[in-house]
């Protein structure tokens, strides 16, 4: 089997996830700008393919399930450090701390100050 293709198991049975190297890629690059041509490639197809199958496979399109990625680490790193925000969101691969504090307040309905004051 290729090693872009991995089987798995939901609800609805088995399928082939041919989006797996996409996402642990993403996973292990969270910090970084991530190119969707980077992601597309490792899946071997093209961009308009890798978004059309991403999205069929995850629920959700690429940018989503990146900011949800990033917005898990920073919740982590909120609860479980006492870095500031700003080296948090630059952490969690967030271009700016505006850009994290809107992204984060938009996910979660909390700051990230509110966030970790609530739940820290």
């Amino acid at each position: 089997m290729p090693s872009h293709i991995s089987i798995s198991n939901n609800h609805y049975g088995y399928y082939i996830d041919r989006t797996n190297n996409a996402k642990n890629y993403i996973m292990r690059n969270i910090e970084k700008n991530i190119s969707y041509e980077t992601l597309s490639s490792l899946c071997s197809m093209s961009y308009p393919t890798f978004s059309r199958v991403f999205v069929k496979e995850n629920g959700c399109t690429v940018e989503e399930f990146i900011q949800n990625a990033r917005v898990s680490l920073a919740k982590l790193a909120l609860l479980s450090s006492q870095e500031n925000i700003p080296v948090i969101s630059e952490k969690s691969g967030f271009a700016s701390a505006s850009d994290f504090k809107e992204i984060f307040m938009r996910e979660t309905g909390y700051s990230p100050l509110q966030y970790r004051q609530l739940h820290g």
